[in-house]
């Protein structure tokens, strides 16, 4: 059976540490841009995001772990000249991109973020930092390097306004998904936006009980389930595009779980120590959702007699 480093062709380092050295010596544009992107990264979402520390400090961990495992291994530069001639296109992108931010920030006061022309800036300097690795390293270190880029210069920068930005929808798909489980089990609910009504009892899904803060632990919750499986990487994308599946899932069976306490135990289902216990039931609900979804790729695993 073949080891990872015999199926990409690369010699496998006697050590991690071998391999980052490798990679400093034979792509050193490439290792100066990731480690630059996730300094970046890091220090601005510490800068603008403190609040939210719990929150994205899953996202902070992913962006490390995700750099280590394709640093460790040797790293195989490849720049054609069509490759230089199209990192000279997205320059052009970057340029545009800048102007955007430049023309959509006029008017904003000092020390206001808005998304839009923040998200115009960094990817500006997402542009930037592709070009330049596509320039001097070719296009498959881009392919591999760009979801790390995109974390460290996209989201973990602009992580609170991205919430913000995307919690009222990902709350009204679980409020229509929630719905439709009630009435399924029985219970005549209702809705307006993300409230529940269900006889004289009114439940609001908020940002808080909707999942979405805890999107970053389930995302290094899928990356690490799915970073050592032996199958094609756009398998393990598709996987993980369900991701927002069995948050919502996971949240339906929580206002269900919910709804059943209060026939026995009434208002005191609302109290701090059972809303807690029930947060954790969704936690483990959803995990269980995510690890079980991942036997779907067992399918693809080569059986004992295969060589």
């Amino acid at each position: 059976m073949q080891t990872p480093s015999e199926l990409t062709g690369q010699d496998k380092p006697r050590c991690p540490w071998e391999g980052i050295r490798a990679n400093v010596t034979n792509c050193p544009t490439t290792s100066a841009i990731l480690t630059a992107a996730g300094l970046f990264g890091i220090t601005e979402f510490l800068v603008w995001c403190k609040p939210y520390l719990e929150d994205g400090a899953f996202l902070m961990i992913l962006l490390g772990l995700a750099t280590w495992n394709l640093m460790k291994f040797p790293i195989a530069s490849h720049a054609t000249p069509n490759h230089r001639h199209a990192s000279w296109f997205l320059l052009a992108f970057a340029a545009i991109a800048m102007v955007g931010a430049t023309i959509l920030s006029h008017g904003i006061p000092d020390g206001q973020r808005e998304l839009t022309p923040l998200l115009c800036k960094n990817a500006s300097l997402l542009f930037l930092a592709v070009a330049a690795i596509l320039r001097q390293d070719g296009l498959p270190v881009v392919i591999k390097s760009l979801p790390m880029l995109v974390l460290a210069i996209l989201i973990l920068p602009l992580y609170e306004l991205l919430l913000l930005e995307f919690s009222y929808p990902l709350r009204q798909l679980s409020t229509l998904v929630s719905v439709g489980v009630l009435n399924l089990c029985a219970f005549h609910v209702q809705f307006d936006g993300t409230s529940l009504f269900w006889g004289d009892q009114t439940l609001s899904i908020t940002e808080a009980c909707s999942g979405i803060s805890l999107l970053g632990l389930f995302v290094l919750l899928e990356y690490l389930i799915a970073h050592p499986l032996r199958t094609a990487a756009w398998k393990k994308w598709g996987w993980s595009s369900l991701l927002v599946l069995w948050v919502t899932l996971g949240n339906a069976l929580r206002l269900l779980l919910t709804f059943l306490l209060y026939r026995v135990i009434g208002e005191r289902v609302y109290a701090p120590r059972p809303h807690f216990l029930l947060g954790c039931f969704f936690v483990v609900t959803t995990s269980l959702l995510i690890w079980l979804s991942s036997f779907l790729f067992k399918l693809d695993q080569p059986t004992p007699d295969e060589p």
